[in-house]
Order: structure tokens, then C-alpha cells, then sequence
């Protein structure tokens, strides 16, 4: 039986106390799920925010993947990127959270 999440692409968010006043959950990670090494385990290989290009591999508990969203493709990840989540942000100033 295929695991559910390997080979697909994910964002992470960061935790909404981090950003109360936000509009919406704040982009973390960006990345592609490699594999399952165990039933609480999955390798996950993250992108650059500047190019986009792998640049590190984690393993990461499942428990942690809870508010993840995944996309079948990079495609799918890039396009809900840039045409829902951007225009939620735009304003938001996020020196002011920090």
C-alpha cells in the first residue's frame, strides 16, 4: 500500500501565536515528503524561499504534519503560493509581530 503523503509537495505553517493578528496561517516551509522511515517518521526534503532549490533534508514526526497542506505537484504548491496565500499577506506587516 503507497503511503498517503510521500511524493507529495507541502507548506508548513508557523504556530498562530507567533502571528495573532495575521489574516491568515503564516507560511513556514516549503518542501517535497521523501519518504516514511517509520510509523511516526518522514523524511522531508525543504526548498529554498530564494530560488526555490532544495536546500535540506529533516526527518519530522507525523504529529507535527497535522495543519500542513499538501499538493500532488510543485506545480499545485507554486499556484496556491503565489495566487491565494500572497494576496491574504500582501498588507500584513510582519515587523510589526515580530
Amino acid at each position: 500500500m503507497r503511503d498517503p503523503l510521500v511524493g507529495h509537495f507541502f507548506h508548513s505553517f508557523h504556530p498562530q501565536s507567533k502571528y495573532p493578528d495575521a489574516p491568515t496561517l503564516i507560511v513556514n516551509w516549503q518542501g517535497y515528503v521523501l519518504g516514511r522511515l517509520d510509523d511516526h517518521t518522514y523524511l522531508i526534503e525543504l526548498f529554498s524561499w530564494f530560488d526555490g532549490k532544495p536546500n535540506g533534508q529533516q526527518l519530522q514526526p507525523i504529529a507535527g504534519m497535522a495543519d500542513w497542506k499538501f499538493y500532488s505537484t510543485a506545480r499545485d504548491m507554486k499556484e496556491w503560493y503565489r495566487e491565494e496565500y500572497c494576496p491574504q499577506v500582501r498588507d500584513y506587516s510582519f515587523e510589526a509581530a515580530e
